[in-house]
């Protein structure tokens, strides 16, 4: 069994409709203007008339509600008056939405007292903009269509992103959880070696990635020796197409020119994983496979390694404990390559639309594939203790939020070292810690052994349950 690329789409926001029974004609028309939303794969859409006969209606509700990505509110005098929708469904959307777990569009469909209602004092844009109900637009219809514009272009933004209303952080982290480790071990497809004889040798990880076509492909059996660690690089791909993406990155931020906060903040984030530095540690629960990485003296110079989760414990923890129980060891590491799922970063600049300040491809612009090393017992694949590591430079970090603006903290250490490494984590928590109460964590580079356990924006379960699921079903890949 080996791990495949796969075509990696998250799935579509989940939307729900609160609404008044008496407003179901409202609810109708609304449902005909998203429909073509729905169509394009943009959105997902649930309201109440969906509950199915012998279900329970109040814990399919609440269910559905905890779920949603984003919440329309059809504001109507009958809603507002609603002891059900204010004391139950409103109150726990705006709870979600001040948590920034989802998006809460209130949509003004009839004359009412709408701007003394709970989501106008915590000021957030209802539609039509204006603040002119449809029932004013003649015809209607072109209120309706403003409407849909509006969920439209928040669906849009929020479609590929993780875990709802997410802002460019959050964004690029679920990007990567999709398009690189879980992207790869999503399936179960089989790449046979090309030769079960002896593997190509390389005596340094940079010689592999300069290694010509004729040399290496998909499927062909390698040996490298490295620094092998339970860390393994956020960033996939070869060490000269990250300098140049990290280059690319710091000359645009330089020569001005991004128009907005969205944009800078894309940017920046996009500079600190760039430098192909940052690791980070997943539990890849429900795979079947461990995610490692293979390095030669820094983590931008890496390969990523796929470990069948039964070989991991027979063999490859072994050759941990052989080096003292530490996260990092050199080991020769016998395998065969992967191709892995194209760059996230390319995908993220086009998303950001991007293209005018830097060239979306510039960290695929490279004359190989990413190829990822897979060791599953077939082809000879193994891993061989060496020696002990002496040095491993990399930075560990963490995503926070802090009042709307979102940050990449980081720090670098000698990944080696046990306690260096301890040191470190320690003064990252205290460089959240000293950015107040008003940080929330979005997500950390040790999800084995957590800062604060379940304390996290970004749910790396979802990312496993969902693609596994989609793969097993058939719907993708």
């Amino acid at each position: 069994m080996t791990p495949h690329s796969v075509a990696t789409r998250r799935r579509a926001p989940r939307v729900f409709v609160s609404y008044a029974h008496e407003d179901e004609r409202h609810r109708r028309t609304l449902e005909a203007f998203l429909v073509q939303i729905e169509r394009d794969g943009l959105i997902a859409g649930w309201h109440d008339r969906k509950i199915l006969a012998g279900q329970r209606w109040e814990k399919e509700i609440d269910q559905q509600l905890e779920q949603a990505d984003i919440v329309i509110l059809l504001v109507t005098q009958r809603f507002l008056a609603s002891s059900y929708i204010n004391g139950r469904e409103l109150v726990r959307a705006l709870e979600r939405e001040a948590a920034k777990e989802a998006r809460v569009i209130p949509v003004l469909v009839d004359e009412s007292d709408w701007i003394n209602s709970p989501f106008a004092r915590r000021k957030i844009q209802a539609v039509p903009r204006d603040g002119k109900p449809i029932v004013r637009y003649r015809p209607q219809s072109g209120g309706w269509t403003k409407v849909a514009e509006e969920i439209r272009r928040v669906a849009e933004v929020l479609a590929d992103g993780p875990n709802g209303a997410a802002g460019p952080v959050e964004e690029l982290i679920g990007c990567s959880l999709a398009g690189g480790p879980f992207g790869a071990v999503a399936g179960r497809g089989s790449v046979g070696a090309r030769s079960l004889g002896a593997p190509v040798p390389f005596d340094r990880i940079t010689d592999f990635w300069k290694a010509d076509r004729s040399t290496v492909e998909a499927g062909t059996v390698v040996a490298i020796e490295g620094t092998l660690s339970e860390f393994a690089p956020l960033v996939l791909g070869s060490p000269t197409a990250k300098r140049s993406a990290h280059l690319e990155f710091r000359r645009a931020l330089a020569a001005g020119g991004l128009d907005n906060q969205r944009r800078r903040t894309a940017v920046n984030a996009l500079l600190a994983f760039s430098a192909g530095q940052m690791v980070w540690r997943l539990d890849l629960k429900g795979t079947g496979w461990k995610y490692l990485g293979l390095y030669q003296a820094i983590v931008r110079n890496s390969i990523a390694v796929f470990v069948e989760e039964e070989i991991y414990r027979k063999q490859v923890r072994e050759v941990f404990r052989q080096g003292d129980g530490r996260s990092t060891v050199e080991a020769r590491v016998v395998g065969r390559l992967q191709e892995l799922p194209e760059s996230f970063i390319s995908r993220y600049l086009e998303r950001h639309h991007l293209g005018d300040n830097i060239e979306p491809r510039i960290i695929t612009r490279t004359d190989r594939p990413i190829y990822g090393i897979v060791i599953d017992g077939e082809g000879g694949s193994s891993v061989e203790y060496v020696g002990a590591t002496r040095y491993l430079d990399g930075d560990i970090w963490v995503a926070v939020d802090l009042g709307g603006e979102q940050r990449v903290l980081s720090r670098f250490c000698d990944l080696s070292d046990p306690e260096d490494l301890r040191a470190e984590a320690a003064a990252l928590r205290a460089d959240v810690v000293a950015l107040g109460r008003e940080a929330r964590l979005l997500f950390e580079f040790d999800q084995v052994d957590r800062m604060k356990p379940g304390y996290q924006s970004i749910s790396v379960e979802s990312f496993v349950g969902e693609i596994l699921g989609r793969n097993e079903t058939g719907s993708e890949g």
